[in-house]
């Protein structure tokens, strides 16, 4: 598969407020990595690190995110938001996956938002999302949102190895998705959701594009495992459980995962 078109890029942005400087490169281990980098250094809000192969990309929980060369997607921006605590500083990934599932949308798709970072497409993953944060005190000094997209065939990996099944646009949406249009488009969104960081609407939006709304589920917190019908998302970007005895719970995102409960195995 060809390499993104630099020049492509270049001539479109910025957008969205986002995508320059820009920073591209043919191979990388991680582009939060260099973006990560970047932003220690003082590199301004918007730069955009892209690479058309990623070797040593990261997930969450230290789970690790490869990017073959040519089929996928692999992007990380430096942000600088204002006024945002540490209890709301969810928001940001929230953005990011907004944006995401709104590009998948346009491009075809049904997309929905598994908690709390995944982009499901016919309940696969088909885009992770990963924010890195350097804080002073209370103080944000920067946010790199790391986005990664499984694109054309090939980018997915197999169910053996994964925790979650995942997909690439092009296996359901049958049909292939150019890359750079798919880069630009979610920048786009992003800038419009990104305004809207602290605000209500940000909360509710996910809310709408959730995964497994109102199903029971299997929430881990990184040391137990909670039942419960997904009833909404909580201030501080935890979801909201309701157990079988009809209490209810939150539990935050930290290192927690989600996983729908299939009623023929209960």
């Amino acid at each position: 598969m060809p390499m993104l078109a630099e020049e492509a890029l270049r001539e479109r942005l910025p957008i969205g407020g986002f995508g320059m400087p820009l920073y591209f490169l043919p191979s990388v281990g991680s582009t939060n990595d260099v973006a990560l980098g970047l932003a220690e250094d003082g590199a301004p809000e918007g730069t955009l690190v892209v690479a058309d192969t990623q070797t040593r990309g990261r997930g969450r929980s230290g789970q690790a995110w490869q990017t073959p060369p040519g089929t996928a997607l692999a992007m990380s921006l430096v942000l600088r938001p204002r006024q945002i605590r540490p209890e709301t500083a969810w928001g940001i990934c929230v953005a990011g996956a907004l944006a995401v599932a709104d590009a998948l949308e346009t491009e075809g798709g049904a997309p929905s938002i598994k908690w709390p970072n995944d982009v499901l497409l016919g309940g696969r993953k088909a885009a992770g999302l990963l924010v890195d944060a350097g804080w002073e005190g209370e103080r944000l000094s920067y946010a790199v949102l790391g986005i990664g997209v499984n694109v054309l065939a090939g980018s997915a990996p197999p169910d053996e190895s994964v925790e979650f099944p995942a997909t690439s646009l092009e296996h359901a949406l049958r049909r292939p998705v150019d890359r750079g249009t798919l880069l630009l488009t979610t920048l786009a969104s992003l800038g419009l959701w990104y305004s809207r960081l602290g605000a209500a609407g940000l909360r509710e939006a996910w809310w709408q594009r959730m995964a497994f709304r109102d199903r029971r589920v299997s929430v881990w917190d990184g040391r137990n495992e909670v039942r419960g019908r997904l009833t909404g998302v909580d201030a501080a970007g935890g979801v909201i459980l309701v157990l079988d005895g009809g209490e209810r719970v939150t539990v935050g995102a930290g290192a927690a995962r989600l996983r729908p409960i299939d009623r023929a195995t209960e």
